[in-house]
């Protein structure tokens, strides 16, 4: 069976808080929000695979910086129709065209650029708790 992962939102005296397996997150007066953590998790996951694949490419990795910008859609109901990446990676020796094919690995390999890319299944169940 393919590894799974656990996240739980719920409001707590009018208050959101997430929960990643074991790591509970209580978010003040709404901050982060929602998409901020989508932002930041892509942020996140693209940093990490892109040090992995560099690694394995035995590159020196000094410093990686991953900005993510996301921009809604005007319509309703919003939704974000764009994510921009930043790279800033500083590795002795790298130049921009061995960069840019690494990138192409770490959008390939990313499993949340993968997800948010892709065409992945949502299902929702609902239940009537008393």
């Amino acid at each position: 069976m393919a590894d799974k992962k656990f996240a739980k939102a719920e409001m707590v005296e009018g208050r959101p808080v997430i929960t990643i397996d074991d790591h509970t997150i209580p978010l003040s007066d709404g901050e982060p929000t929602p998409v901020d953590m989508l932002l930041a998790s892509l942020g996140g996951c693209a940093a990490l695979t892109l040090q992995a694949i560099m690694e394995k490419k035995r590159m020196e990795v000094e410093s990686i910086v991953v900005e993510v910008e996301g921009t809604y859609t005007e319509d309703r109901p919003r939704r974000l129709e764009l994510m921009e990446l930043t790279f800033k990676v500083k590795s002795p020796g790298l130049d921009q065209e061995e960069l840019d094919s690494t990138l192409e690995l770490s959008e390939r390999y990313c499993p949340v650029h993968q997800t948010l890319s892709g065409g992945t299944e949502i299902v929702s169940v609902g239940q009537v708790v008393s």
